[in-house]
């Protein structure tokens, strides 16, 4: 981070702590067959893909050209995590917690609202 914008630095420390948790979990994952872990796991993605989403749109709406690296380097996780080249962030990020959404409640009946996220881990 270059100082981008102190709310968007927040911000952005908050994302890469969800994406360091988010990672854990998804190794643990790859070791145990854990249904509590899984439902934490898409928990805790779907965090971070809706702060991956209010980030992007904070920076869209800047008109700051320190933001352009940070921006593209979102968009470039989006691209390596399914997003197709063509297809517009928001309608990306709409679709991956629609999916997240419905797999929760697929595998549990509970929706991300059930799970109170706590942004401070």
């Amino acid at each position: 981070m270059d100082n981008l914008n102190p709310f968007i630095d927040k911000e952005i420390t908050e994302m890469m702590r969800l994406q360091d948790i988010v990672s854990e979990l998804q190794q643990r994952l790859m070791r145990e067959d854990d249904y509590d872990l899984l439902i934490e796991y898409n928990h805790c993605l779907y965090a971070l893909v809706e702060k991956q989403q209010v980030i992007y749109t904070r920076m869209m709406l800047s008109d700051d050209p320190k933001m352009e690296p940070a921006r593209k380097a979102i968009e470039a996780i989006t691209l390596m995590t399914g997003r197709g080249p063509e297809e517009p962030m928001d309608l990306f990020f709409m679709e991956m917690k629609n999916e997240i959404r419905q797999l929760l409640d697929n595998l549990s009946g509970e929706t991300v609202d059930d799970y109170p996220f706590d942004p401070m881990i």
